[in-house]
This record gives C-alpha cells, structure tokens and sequence, in this order.
C-alpha cells in the first residue's frame, strides 16, 4: 500500500507532511469563516458558519488519527478534507468568480486532499 507519510517517526508515529499542512490549513479556513472574516461575503455568513464547523470536524479528525496512530481517522479526515475545500472553492466560485486566486487555491487543496486520500486507502480500499 502506498501512503503519504515519510519513512521516518516522530514520537513513535508516521510523519505525514501532506496531512500536517492540510490540517493547518483547514484549521485557518476554519477561524476565518468562524470569526466572520473569510474572503466574500457568502463565507462570511451561515454557509461560512457550515463550513466552519466541518472544517474544525476534519482538522478533529486528522489530530485524532495522528495521535491515536488511526488510519481509519486519518483516512476520513482526507476525505473530509477534500470535501471542506470543495465546499470553499464552490462557495468561492459563486461569491466571488471561479478566477480568482482564493478560489483556485481551493480548488488545488481539493485535488491534493483526495489524491493523498486515494494513496492512503490503497487499491484495496
């Protein structure tokens, strides 16, 4: 099985740059749209508030799997992942154009989610 994690440990767990920086990332957009401080205003109000809730879910997710050495955890937060930045980029795309620079930034953490996603799960599933 192929997966996103290096082939070191840290503390007795894999290192996973890929979900590292994800849930980081998840973790911002997770504020932003929790503070009322996100780019455009559809964010800014209860679609923000939806997206924010999942995005501290996912980035909940990801820790747990990391901690508790889950892949079960880890799997589902790529995959929760994947779907907050779908929920992002679309909501981006309607507020505030499909070219813009948040927008497409979105858009490529969803690809990223769900490559690193389908590399973890394996062929098998």
């Amino acid at each position: 099985m192929s997966d996103t994690a290096l082939p070191w440990s840290l503390w007795g767990r894999k290192v996973r740059p890929y979900a590292l920086a994800v849930s980081l990332s998840t973790a911002v957009i997770a504020w932003a749209c929790l503070a009322g401080i996100a780019v455009g205003k559809l964010l800014d109000g209860l679609a923000g508030t939806i997206v924010g809730v999942a995005a501290v879910v996912t980035v909940a997710a990801l820790w747990a799997g990391w901690l508790t050495r889950s892949e079960v955890w880890m799997h589902r937060g790529l995959l929760w992942s994947a779907g907050v930045w779908a929920a992002i980029a679309t909501i981006l795309a309607i507020d505030v154009g499909p070219i813009n620079v948040n927008t497409l930034l979105a858009a490529a953490w969803v690809i990223a989610s769900g490559g690193a996603w389908l590399l973890e799960r394996g062929p098998d599933g």
